[in-house]
């Protein structure tokens, strides 16, 4: 009976560490679930965008590429500085024409291009594939200037919250669109026309106007 307590609380800790372990593989499923969905829908805008772009008639291609170019450029530089741009490249491939997204990084006479789908640090993905749904609204014919943002800049570090902020209200204002926003950030309560916080007490959400 002397042995059978120690080796009840031996088994007794393999067992809660199997199942710690158990709690973090699951865990681990679940974020890269959440990832590749995240990729997945990345890569149907990206589609998305590219399709759009390459239904416009070669006349005004140029123009529409140029435009979609600046703004994307603009939110970046706004955000992130002065050394980093967006860019369409066109090319053809076989008989048909291709568009790859692009990130330009510019340190002094050295130029890095990387895939959009590639550029994951710092947020930039997120505000690239923000900017380009918001250009795909801009761009359909009737469509409701509305735009919904669930922890979309999740993945943005805390430094750049407030430019990220003054670059939302600027769009707003200047391109006449309504962003709904879901975030845990504070950052954005200045600048918005309304704020909600909203809490879980005993099971009941509470809701508080901030602004």
């Amino acid at each position: 009976m002397g042995n059978a307590i120690p080796l009840v609380a031996a088994k007794r800790r393999e067992i809660d560490a199997a199942i710690g372990q158990a709690r973090l593989v699951a865990e681990d499923g679940k974020r890269v679930a959440a990832e590749v969905d995240k990729l997945t829908s990345d890569i149907v805008m990206y589609d998305e965008i590219i399709t759009l772009f390459q239904s416009i008639s070669e006349e005004r291609q140029n123009d529409v590429q140029a435009k979609i170019q600046a703004l994307v450029t603009h939110g970046l530089q706004t955000i992130f500085g002065e050394d980093i741009f967006f860019q369409i490249n066109t090319a053809s491939r076989g008989k048909l024409a291709a568009s790859d997204l692009v990130i330009v990084s510019v340190k002094g006479d050295e130029r890095v291009e990387t895939p959009v789908l590639d550029a994951r640090g710092g947020g930039v993905a997120n505000v690239v594939g923000f900017l380009l749904r918001l250009i795909i609204v801009l761009l359909t014919p009737n469509a409701r200037r509305t735009i919904i943002l669930d922890e979309t800049f999740a993945q943005l570090s805390a430094e750049y919250e407030p430019l990220l902020a003054e670059f939302l209200r600027e769009l707003v204002d200047k391109a006449d669109v309504q962003i709904i926003m879901v975030t845990h950030s504070t950052a954005f309560d200045e600048v918005a026309d309304k704020s909600y916080r909203f809490s879980l007490t005993d099971g009941v959400t509470k809701v508080a106007t901030v602004r």
